[in-house]
């Protein structure tokens, strides 16, 4: 299995399951107003060019991220938003388990607002 990071709220973790991963994302529905509320997937190793995918949950919404890097080292980054856990999950967790990087096609390019 490929090695990953889990970056919540600056705290790294280096070993963790599957259910440390998806209860790490029903915890960001918890968290108050105005407190830090990110978490960052980070393979060791891209994932069809993307380097992580990243969320933060604020106004019920799950903001979630991804870069991808090309071959001249210029990336494009993406933005996602969805209210359901159920899908925040999914995209996280066969990021994890299958390396497979979600359809972006539907993703909003926002490489112009980093």
């Amino acid at each position: 299995m490929m090695k990953y990071s889990l970056d919540i709220n600056g705290r790294v973790y280096e070993n963790f399951t599957e259910e440390y991963l998806r209860s790490s994302l029903v915890a960001m529905l918890d968290t108050e107003p105005g407190e830090d509320n990110f978490l960052i997937l980070d393979p060791a190793e891209p994932i069809q060019n993307s380097i992580y995918i990243q969320t933060w949950y604020e106004n019920g919404v799950f903001d979630i991220e991804t870069r991808i890097v090309h071959a001249d080292d210029s990336y494009t980054h993406y933005l996602y938003k969805t209210s359901s856990l159920e899908e925040a999950t999914k995209l996280f967790t066969e990021y994890y388990l299958y390396q497979k990087l979600p359809n972006i096609t539907e993703w909003q390019d926002v490489t112009d607002t980093m």
